[in-house]
């Protein structure tokens, strides 16, 4: 390439990347400001709040503990508290910036193997998409775990092609850092090695590059959670998940569909025809399709996984359409005689996918409804703890003005989400002591003559009211989410 080349090439990059994440600011950026939900207020208050990385490391008797992520949350706590205080914001930042790195690394270090556009393509349609709404914004370590294994995955593709120490060694720490924030990420791992399998030679297959990229993922499981083995097992065997596995997987492919629609209809409506006549790579495309129905294979556990498990396995569903949209912009390449246009049309792709961005803003709360309807938590459109009419901050400060400060006892049901107010009560300076739920920290048992009460649309009062033999039950207000109730027995 000449300078004038490289110029060219350098001036699309940076208008790519800040169109990239000017939309993602755009989209996202209100979620920021979201009050904090059931697991956010227990990453917080049971885990990062603990005195140091020992203690959170031991700390492991159910999942919610995405160790590496908490470690990173508690420091950066302590770091930026002096600057940015106790706020909703402050926590979220550390997501926020790695779902920003994640957009970046698409753009950066896998642009060579995608090409330019297929890479700014994928990465602006992610960055528009409602999960990316709610897993860079969440107070959890599911996008940084989606960053590590995009690294590892980059990491992997240098091991393959050089079988370099250094290389295999940033696969192995990335590797650690990712199962050790989220253990289901293995599943990723397993579809990376799948996507090797089909791009490899059979008689390459021992390789030590090869076989270093399978091994390293498990023996990096063990590593990290033996120590605390124990607790680890105990923690995946909790029967917690979905009563439906129809309508997990449902949700899961319908999740990623509605994210990446617009590149996968562009594929399809410019491949399709060069599938049927040129010779078919029958050894890749059986491997994407294999990592395609990898979920499929839990249909033995009773309940199935949370959609969300899958998440990290999104990186390789991302790189294998990536590299769809790469092959159908080749084509358009050889059809099309005017070359100006094939730099045009990346851009005109970013407008209606920007469009796209914003129907589904719209239609998020519909789409809810009618994909995971009811099923359970909804991971991937619209969950309660992202729409307005989740607000225990709302709840809380009508407390603290109609009771001057001095708030009585108040029962909060379980479903809603009673960590949530005890987080937020400690922002609002209200003591923790108030609060009874069912937990044995916050036990209750009865109630007081007169109290407050905080039950969910979820909630049936006459079974509260049975409970604990309520005489009068009077609404002060309903929140949407949650309604405030005077209890008198």
């Amino acid at each position: 390439m000449n300078k004038r080349q490289v110029k060219r090439g350098k001036t699309i990059l940076f208008l790519a990347a800040v169109l990239l994440c000017s939309m993602m600011f755009f989209l996202s950026s209100h979620a920021m400001f979201r009050d904090m939900w059931f697991d956010e207020a227990i990453t917080v208050s049971n885990y990062a709040s603990l005195p140091n990385i020992t203690r959170i490391y031991h700390n492991y008797l159910i999942p919610n503990n995405h160790i590496i992520y908490t470690i990173l949350l508690k420091y950066w706590i302590l770091f930026w508290r002096p600057w940015l205080g106790f706020n909703t914001v402050s926590f979220r930042l550390p997501a926020f910036i790695c779902g920003f790195t994640v957009l970046i690394t698409l753009m950066i270090l896998w642009r060579r193997r995608l090409r330019l556009y297929p890479a700014f393509l994928v990465a602006l349609c992610f960055s528009v998409s409602l999960p990316f709404a709610i897993y860079a914004s969440a107070v959890r370590g599911y996008i940084l775990c989606f960053l590590l294994v995009l690294l590892a995955f980059d990491a992997a593709c240098r091991l393959r092609r050089s079988g370099s120490f250094i290389h295999g060694f940033y696969y192995f720490v990335t590797v650690l850092l990712a199962v050790g924030c989220v253990p289901s990420s293995l599943i990723a791992f397993a579809a990376m090695v799948i996507f090797f399998m089909g791009r490899t030679p059979l008689q390459k297959y021992l390789m030590p590059r090869n076989l270093s990229i399978a091994i390293i993922p498990p023996v990096a499981l063990v590593l990290f959670y033996l120590p605390i083995i124990g607790m680890f097992v105990h923690s995946m065997s909790l029967k917690e998940g979905w009563s439906s596995f129809g309508g997990m997987l449902l949700t899961l492919y319908g999740g990623f569909f509605f994210a990446f629609l617009p590149v996968i209809a562009f594929n399809l409506i410019v491949g399709w025809r060069s599938w049927f006549k040129r010779p078919l790579k029958w050894q890749a495309i059986t491997a994407n399709l294999l990592i395609f129905l990898l979920p499929c294979l839990f249909f033995w556990r009773s309940p199935s996984p949370f959609p969300r498990v899958f998440f990290p396995l999104w990186v390789v569903w991302l790189i294998i359409v990536a590299y769809g949209t790469g092959d159908a912009l080749a084509i358009l390449r050889r059809r099309l005689s005017n070359r100006r246009l094939l730099h045009i049309l990346p851009f005109m792709m970013g407008i209606i996918i920007f469009g796209y961005g914003l129907v589904l803003v719209k239609l998020r709360d519909r789409l809810s409804e009618e994909i995971v309807a009811g099923r359970g938590l909804d991971d991937y459109f619209s969950p309660y703890y992202m729409r307005l009419s989740f607000a225990p901050t709302e709840v809380i400060k009508t407390i603290k003005k109609i009771t001057d400060n001095d708030p009585p006892p108040t029962y909060i049901s379980f479903n809603s989400s009673p960590y949530s107010f005890v987080l937020h009560g400690v922002m609002f300076g209200i003591d923790k002591r108030i609060w009874g739920f069912y937990n044995p920290q916050y036990k209750i048992r009865s109630l007081p003559p007169k109290s407050f009460a905080i039950l969910s649309i979820k909630d049936d009062p006459r079974q509260f009211i049975k409970r604990f033999k309520v005489r009068k039950m009077t609404l002060i207000k309903n929140f949407g989410y949650h309604q405030l109730y005077f209890v008198e027995l």
